[in-house]
């Protein structure tokens, strides 16, 4: 696989096993060692991860601001 297309590889990864929306430890285990298979860094895994969180956020989700109080 081109190098290019390794966090998009990370990325699919992790919508199939959030379409449950539910990750389960062996899903985490799995992840993390794709990620380190594909030799993407922890930071890059982060934002790939926050993203999903982002674009499965709903309104009946809780959301904290950055001075950690929910709204």
């Amino acid at each position: 696989m081109p190098d290019q297309l390794h966090e998009t590889a990370y990325w699919v990864a992790l919508e199939v096993a959030a379409a449950d929306r539910l990750l389960r430890p062996e899903e985490i285990r799995f992840l993390n060692m794709l990620g380190d298979a594909l030799a993407l860094d922890r930071s890059t895994t982060a934002a790939i991860e926050r993203g999903m969180r982002a674009r499965n956020m709903t309104l009946e989700s809780p959301v904290s601001n950055r001075n950690g109080t929910d709204n």
